[in-house]
């Protein structure tokens, strides 16, 4: 009756020590069940790699046609100072013209 009432205390200990351990188990799968939902709320790196390939090739793109524009305006100032100079000659001689009338 002793080695009956040892050996259950063996196999009571055994199953205490399978218990914490499935108790361990199951609280790292719940809160792995946690975490993965978190990180399923956010995109795949291959969808943010994507995403951020198709920005910089965007940003690329804008920064071209600001150049082009930049490039626009600089040639517009240009030809307003050639006008504009033209017209002061156009003006210069009017003037001289108009002194050598009187």
């Amino acid at each position: 009756a002793v080695v009956s009432t040892q050996s259950t205390g063996v196999r009571i200990e055994g199953y205490q020590k399978q218990l914490a351990q499935a108790k361990k188990i199951k609280s790292n799968k719940q809160q792995y069940n946690s975490i993965s939902k978190i990180i399923k709320q956010y995109p795949s790196r291959d969808e943010t790699t994507k995403a951020i390939t198709e920005t910089e090739g965007e940003i690329a793109a804008l920064q071209e046609r600001k150049k082009r524009l930049e490039e626009r305006v600089e040639k517009q100032k240009r030809q307003f100072q050639v006008l504009v100079y033209s017209i002061q000659g156009l003006q210069r001689e009017l003037s001289e013209g108009a002194m050598e009338v009187d």
